[in-house]
């Protein structure tokens, strides 16, 4: 990061300052120290900087693909369990990349909008809880069924309950549809089920960050379908 926060003050020929960026995500008073110094102080601060202070910095930089695969490269050579995808600092996830998984969770929210605009701050609460180190499980899986069972509502125009909006839905759909239907409300018993998901956690759930990322990524895609077909009209 260091040598990415350096080539980007220097192409920006000034303009881009990493100094005052870390002076504001510290909360620290900037000097009228030279050049030097106020380098030494960003060597210093990064180096010290906790994973949701790193993520406010990529935040302002602008990374280029150029300049993630350099920071992923460093990272998987220090053997870090973290990678940067898209600006977003994740856990890294090889099976997620080889199936082309990763981008799986983010899609639902290019679609969260306009009518579905109020599901998109708890969608995103799911996926902050998925990138979390450690990853928040449980809150991770209550926050996605939320967003999907928000998203059933809306487009069924139904009461609150998420099995019979769902039923009715894919009701006069061919037979495989309203399995695929069935499938989908299976999910909301799911998270019922796990302690501290749907209710309390009166015992360890023992859930893997695995099992976590399949659910969030299956309420991921199923709000995409609902969404998309909403979209074309089919209900």
């Amino acid at each position: 990061m260091l040598h990415v926060l350096g080539q980007q003050s220097v192409d920006s020929e000034g303009e881009f300052d990493p100094h005052d960026l870390l002076c504001r995500i510290l909360g620290r008073i900037g000097t009228e120290w030279g050049p030097s110094e106020k380098w030494q102080a960003v060597r210093n601060w990064v180096h010290s900087l906790s994973i949701d202070q790193v993520q406010q910095v990529l935040n302002e930089m602008e990374l280029s693909a150029r300049e993630e695969e350099f920071i992923n490269g460093k990272l998987a050579q220090a053997g870090d369990d973290l990678r940067v995808l898209d600006g977003v600092l994740v856990a890294r996830d090889e099976v997620g990349e080889a199936l082309s998984l990763m981008n799986l969770t983010d899609v639902p929210a290019t679609l969260l909008v306009g009518q579905f605009d109020p599901v998109l701050c708890q969608y995103q609460r799911a996926l902050d809880s998925l990138n979390a180190q450690p990853m928040e499980q449980e809150k991770a899986i209550s926050e996605a069924m939320g967003a999907l069972e928000a998203v059933v509502r809306l487009v069924s125009s139904g009461g609150k309950d998420f099995g019979p909006n769902l039923k009715s839905l894919v009701a006069n759909e061919r037979a495989w549809t309203r399995l695929l239907g069935t499938a989908v409300s299976q999910l909301q018993g799911y998270r019922s089920q796990v302690p501290g998901a749907g209710h309390g956690r009166y015992t360890r759930s023992d859930v893997t960050d695995a099992e976590t990322q399949f659910f969030v990524r299956t309420c991921g895609a199923a709000i995409a379908w609902i969404i998309q077909d909403h979209q074309r009209g089919r209900w």
